[in-house]
């Protein structure tokens, strides 16, 4: 079963030294642009015109945008209308296609990681036998526990990919709920934590344009 993903495309805006930023990316990746990018950056990050103050983080800096598989909506679907050996196949494959762009020298420059070398999903069979094939509200037990797929309870699934760049380990965690994504860019003394936003589809765009 294929269940396309529907995420609306929300803007991320560059900044005008950033012209050349988007061919330098397709150069790299023809698809990357097409598929959209989930992008991380400070606990501040956002859409719009805030992403590029928000996205350069560490020594050097660098910000970084995984292509898009799935919002957390998508992700829910999916685990409602799957059997369950399915559902972990299919989240294996989506995920493992997953590039990385490597954003650096003050967006004037960009490097484009393959796909990841290790991809893990956790799923908990009692989260998924609660929540497949029924509306039951899925959740964290705030209201009605009893009625409730509670993931306190039942535990939480997530989706780990893995990449090295040079000496660095970068790992990018994939929640559902809204807040929950993170990358951690492990150096070899130091690791930086940044935020990733998950629930809409990415699109990069000049700050000049309407």
């Amino acid at each position: 079963m294929t269940i396309p993903a529907m995420a609306h495309a929300a803007d991320l805006r560059l900044p005008p030294s950033a012209s050349t930023l988007p061919a330098r990316i397709a150069a790299q990746c023809a698809t990357c642009a097409t598929a959209g990018y989930l992008p991380c950056g400070s606990p501040d990050v956002a859409w719009g015109r805030r992403f590029s103050a928000t996205a350069l983080l560490g020594k050097p800096k660098r910000g970084y945008l995984a292509t898009f598989t799935m919002t957390g909506d998508d992700f829910r679907k999916l685990a409602r209308a799957m059997d369950y050996d399915a559902l972990l196949t299919t989240l294996h494959d989506r995920f493992a296609a997953t590039h990385l762009v490597v954003l650096e020298d003050g967006f004037k420059n960009a490097r484009v990681l393959p796909p990841p070398e290790k991809i893990e999903v956790i799923f908990p069979k009692p989260l998924h036998d609660c929540v497949h094939a029924t509306t039951r509200p899925w959740g964290c037990c705030i209201s009605n526990c009893k009625k409730e797929c509670c993931e306190k309870d039942l535990g939480s699934p997530s989706v780990t990919l893995k990449w090295r760049d040079d000496d660095e380990v970068v790992e990018l965690h994939y929640s559902h709920t809204v807040g929950v994504s993170w990358l951690d860019r492990q150096q070899r003394d130091h690791k930086m934590r940044y935020a990733c936003l998950v629930d809409a589809k990415g699109k990069l765009r000049s700050s000049e344009a309407p």
